[in-house]
C-alpha cells in the first residue's frame, strides 16, 4: 500500500467515514511486517483492535429488558413513598405520647394523702405491719442457727489449732536453746583438745 492511499484511509477512519471494507485493509496492513516509517502509533491502535474479539451486537429482547425494569423501579419507588406517610405517622405519634407521658410526670405529681382519718386506727394498722415483719424476721433469722453453730465450730476449731501450733512453737524453742547449749559445748571440747 503506498503512503498517499494509507494517509486517505486513516482520514476517512479517523473521522468516522470509513467503511467496513476499508477498515479491513488498514487492520491487515498493520498487522503486516512491511510498515512505512512514521505510522509506529497507528500499528499499535490497530494491533491492539485485530487482538479483540468481537462483540456481538445486541440481543433482540434488550429493549424488553430494559422496558421490564424500569417499570419494576418505579414500582418499588412508589412502594416506598407510599409507607413514608405511615413511619411519618408513627413518629409523629409517638413523639406526641412521649410528650402527654413527661408533662403529666413532672406537672401532675401526686402527694401522698392519709390513708386514715382518725390518729388512733393509723397507730393500729402501723403496729399491726411492723408486728408482722418483726415475725417474718424472726422466722427468718430462726432459719440462720445452722449457720451460727457452724461458725462457732469453725471458731473453736481454730482456737484449738492455735493452742497446738503454740506448744509446737514452745517445743522448738527447747530443742533450739538445746541446740546452742550443745553447739557451745562442741566448741569448748574442740578449743580444749586443740591446745
Amino acid at each position: 500500500m503506498n503512503e498517499e492511499r494509507l494517509k486517505q484511509l486513516l482520514d476517512r477512519y479517523y473521522n468516522g467515514t470509513s467503511s467496513e471494507q476499508e477498515e479491513a485493509l488498514l487492520r491487515e496492513y498493520f498487522i503486516s511486517n512491511d510498515l512505512i516509517p512514521g505510522y509506529e502509533a497507528e500499528k499499535e491502535i490497530f494491533c491492539h483492535y485485530s487482538g479483540t474479539e468481537y462483540f456481538p451486537g445486541p440481543s433482540d429482547d434488550l429493549e424488553e429488558k430494559i422496558l421490564k425494569s424500569v417499570y419494576e423501579s418505579e414500582n418499588n419507588q412508589k412502594r416506598r413513598i407510599a409507607g413514608k406517610p405511615l413511619y411519618a405517622l408513627i413518629s409523629i405519634a409517638a413523639t406526641l405520647l412521649l410528650l402527654f407521658g413527661s408533662y403529666h410526670l413532672i406537672f401532675h405529681k401526686t402527694e401522698p394523702r392519709d390513708t386514715f382519718s382518725d390518729p388512733q386506727t393509723a397507730y393500729a394498722e402501723t403496729m399491726k405491719i411492723l408486728t408482722n415483719i418483726s415475725v417474718k424476721l424472726n422466722k427468718s433469722t430462726m432459719k440462720l442457727q445452722p449457720l451460727t453453730r457452724l461458725s462457732s465450730a469453725t471458731l473453736s476449731s481454730l482456737e484449738s489449732i492455735d493452742k497446738s501450733a503454740s506448744m509446737i512453737t514452745a517445743g522448738l524453742n527447747k530443742i533450739q536453746v538445746f541446740d546452742k547449749l550443745s553447739e557451745t559445748d562442741y566448741q569448748n571440747n574442740n578449743t580444749i583438745n586443740n591446745k
